[in-house]
């Protein structure tokens, strides 16, 4: 062999092509362990309301989780909203944020962090479609906050861009690792 030839397992020579073959397969594998700060993609933007939940709706929770399995937006005085802006929700590789912004400032009046859904960040209200739950969270303090919208295909652009983003999220990993597999037994045919 050539001096440019390169140990693969400590006792296999490899000849220089199937060396270039196995260090490009070792890049791109180690590229992978990399952590990449995400820059956070805004998929959708809408007007909403928000509602503060009364103290004895959030009393009665854990018996109207047994009972019903969810909550009810009339309870809220739907009529007057205690807070008005613009929902942008902002969606990373694996996760998703619910954003609520003043109109005109783009001033964080809330965020609504959502690791899956349908799940406990977001929930939708039993009794309308417009409306849903949110856990906001600020540090260590978590307040549940109505969410409504004027007009019902808003709440359903929300509910369809959560639902097509989880889903990607969980096929795209299982596509992935299914990928990564085949494409390390290609290149092991051929450095072989």
């Amino acid at each position: 062999m050539n001096s440019t030839s390169i140990e693969s397992t400590g006792t296999d020579e490899l000849s220089h092509e199937q060396g270039r073959r196995k260090s490009r397969l070792g890049s791109l594998i180690f590229m992978e362990d990399f952590e990449v700060e995400e820059i956070p993609e805004t998929i959708l933007m809408k007007p909403c309301l928000v509602y503060y939940i009364p103290q004895t709706v959030k009393q009665s929770l854990t018996l109207q989780a047994n009972k019903s399995g969810g909550w009810n937006a009339t309870e809220w005085n739907l009529d007057y909203p205690d807070w008005r802006g613009t929902l942008r929700l902002n969606v990373t590789r694996n996760s998703a944020e619910l954003r609520l912004e003043e109109t005109g400032t783009n001033h964080v009046f809330g965020v609504c962090p959502i690791d899956d859904y349908p799940g406990n960040a977001i929930q939708a209200c039993l009794d309308y479609s417009r409306y849903f739950v949110i856990k906001v969270v600020d540090d260590d303090l978590v307040t549940f906050l109505g969410l409504g919208f004027a007009d019902r295909g808003d709440s359903y652009d929300l509910n369809s861009k959560l639902r097509h983003h989880f889903n990607s999220v969980k096929h795209g990993v299982e596509g992935a690792k299914s990928w990564k597999r085949k494409f390390i037994e290609f290149f092991d045919v051929f450095s072989r």
